[in-house]
C-alpha cells in the first residue's frame, strides 16, 4: 500500500523566521525532476525531518515527512528506482532512541493525484551512512548503493545488510534496478574481505561512510567509490584513521560478479591513500581521508575526476584531494594552507561536506 511522507514539519513558511538552532536545516539536499515536468525540485532534510519544494523558483517549501531520527538529518538520494521515467527519493534514518528503536530505507515516488510524493518502496531494520546512485552492472536502470549498511533494531526480521559477517569494518549494500519495477530483489553485499577488494576487514574502518558512483573507466557501467576513513594504514596504530578511498569497477553482474548477495563474488578494484605514490601528503592519524567523496567532470575533459575529503588533516584544518580520472596521477592537495584562507581558532574541517 502507498503512505504518503506524512507528519508535520517545523519548517517555518516564508517569512516566518529562521529555523530553531538544532534544526540543521538543509545538512541534506538532494535535486532531481519528482513531478515529470521538466522542473528541478528540491528535497531538503533537517533534523527528524524532510521538506520538499516542488519548484524551487516559484513555490513554497512543502511539509514532506517528520518523524524521529535520532536527532539527526536523513540520508537522502535520487534515481529512477521503480523505472516509471520520473525521479524518485531515497530516504534513510535510524534512532536507538527510547521509547523504541528504528531504521529504515525507503523509496518515495511522486503521484499526480494525491500531488505529493508516496511510499513506494520500503526496508525495515537498516541503517546506512550514505547512498550512491548509479547503474553498475550498465542495464540502463539505476542501482542504490548503501554505504557502512547496518542492521539497527536486531531483530533479525530480513537481513536488511545481507549476511552479518559482511558488514565487518562496514560493508556496502547494492539494491538493483528491475525493468518490472520489482525494485532490489536483486541484491548484492561486500565489505574488505570480499576478494578482489582491497584491504581487510577490520573494526573502526568505516568501509562505505562515503561513497559515490561514476563511470571512471569508460567501459558504460557505472563504477562505486567507497571511502573508509577509519582504516588504519600500515602496522600498528600510528596511522590509526588515517583513511583510504576504493574505486570498484562495475561490471554486467554488479560490483561483483555473482549474481547474490553472499559475499562470493569477485571484485575489481584499486585503492589508495597519502601514502600512495603521486598522492600529495602524509598519512598521519586521524586524517579521515575518504569521509567525504564526489564526483564530475572538472577538467572538462569528458572523464569523470574524483574528489577525496580528509577533514581530519592537520589537526583538523582539513583538505580535499582532486584526482583527475580518479587515479593518483596528478592529483592535487586543495588545504585552507594552499588557498590562502584565514586561520581561525576553531579548525575549519575543511571537505568534511562536498557536492556539486
Amino acid at each position: 500500500s502507498l503512505s504518503p511522507l506524512g507528519g508535520r514539519s517545523r519548517t517555518p513558511p516564508p517569512g516566518a523566521g529562521a529555523s530553531p538552532p538544532k534544526d540543521r536545516y538543509a545538512h541534506a539536499v538532494v535535486a532531481g525532476d519528482f513531478t515529470g515536468d521538466t522542473d528541478a525540485d528540491l528535497a531538503i532534510g533537517g533534523t527528524d525531518k524532510v521538506v520538499v519544494n516542488y519548484n524551487p523558483l516559484t513555490d513554497r517549501t512543502r511539509p514532506g515527512m517528520a518523524d524521529r531520527m535520532g536527532g539527526r538529518a536523513p540520508v537522502l538520494s535520487t534515481g529512477d528506482y521503480n523505472a516509471d521515467g520520473l525521479t524518485d527519493l531515497a530516504v534513510a534514518y535510524y534512532t536507538k532512541q527510547q521509547p523504541y528503536t528504528q531504521s529504515h530505507v525507503m523509496l518515495y515516488r511522486y503521484d499526480k493525484q494525491e500531488g505529493r510524493l508516496l511510499l513506494d518502496w520500503s526496508n525495515s531494520n537498516g541503517a546506512t551512512s550514505a547512498y550512491a546512485t548509479g547503474d553498475f552492472n550498465g542495464d540502463g536502470l539505476d542501482d542504490l548503493a548503501l554505504g557502512n549498511c547496518r542492521e539497527i533494531a536486531d531483530e533479525n526480521i530480513d537481513d536488511p545488510c545481507g549476511p552479518e559477517e559482511l558488514t565487518k569494518g562496514g560493508g556496502v549494500h547494492i539494491r538493483y534496478g528491475n525493468p518490472n519495477g520489482s525494485f532490489g530483489s536483486r541484491k548484492q553485499t561486500f565489505n574488505q574481505d570480499t576478494p578482489g577488494v582491497p584491504g581487510t576487514a577490520e573494526t573502526g574502518d568505516g568501509f562505505g561512510e562515503a561513497v559515490a558512483a561514476a563511470d571512471v573507466n569508460g567501459d558504460g557501467r557505472d563504477d562505486l567509490i567507497v571511502g573508509a576513513p577509519g582504516e588504519t594504514i600500515g602496522s600498528g596504530t600510528g596511522k590509526k584513521a588515517a583513511g583510504t578511498a576504493t574505486v570498484l569497477f562495475g561490471d554486467d553482474k554488479g560490483i561483483l560478479s555473482a549474481d547474490d548477495e553472499l559475499g562470493d563474488g569477485i571484485a575489481n578494484g584499486y585503492s589508495f591513500h597519502q601514502d600512495t605514490y603521486q598522492i600529495p601528503g602524509t598519512a598521519e592519524a586521524g586524517d579521515r581521508f575518504g569521509a567525504a567523496l564526489d564526483t564530475g567532470d572538472y577538467d572538462k575533459d569528458g572523464t569523470p575526476d574524483l574528489t577525496v575529503a580528509a577533514p581530519g588533516e592537520n589537526a583538523s584544518s582539513g583538505g580535499v584531494w582532486a584526482a583527475p580520472g580518479a587515479v593518483p596521477p596528478g592529483t592535487t592537495a586543495l588545504t585552507p594552507n594552499s588557498l590562502s584562507l584565514p586561520a581561525p581558532s576553531a579548525p575549519l574541517t575543511y571537505g568534511a561536506v562536498l557536492g556539486r
